[in-house]
């Protein structure tokens, strides 16, 4: 009995660790659930990071508030994004005319959403 709890001790954790979080199924689920502003936790409260589209596309864009409430915003901080598949979830893929990223999708719900950039994680949550 105390080899068996022993081994269920030892797997468990591994097995859990080796599990992705899915939170959606379809594309279209993400597409519902990323559509909207968002606010990430590690940049400048006046920032905003706002996916639009529709079944056609998503487009993303970055703007800021100045101290006055004026609304700013940069053509070149404009992004178009295409969700992809893959095994274990969904990534975005962003492209502008100068560059493109991918960013993995480690969690999303209707408020809250994790991206993974060249290895680094930002939390946002939506401020809808």
């Amino acid at each position: 009995m105390m080899k068996f709890l022993l081994i269920i001790l030892i797997f468990l954790p591994l097995t859990l660790f080796g599990q992705q979080l899915k939170c959606c199924e379809t594309e279209n689920e993400v597409r519902e659930l990323v559509i909207g502003k968002w606010k990430a936790e590690k940049f400048d409260s006046n920032t905003f990071f706002e996916y639009f589209g529709d079944s056609s596309g998503i487009q993303y864009k970055i703007y800021n508030f100045d101290e006055n409430g004026k609304l700013w915003f940069n053509e070149g901080d404009m992004a178009d994004v295409e969700i992809l598949r893959y095994e274990d979830g969904f990534k975005l893929k962003y492209s502008t005319m100068f560059e493109e990223w991918i960013s993995e999708l480690k969690y999303l719900n209707s408020t809250k959403m994790i991206l993974i950039t060249d290895g680094e994680e930002i939390i946002y949550h939506k401020a809808d």
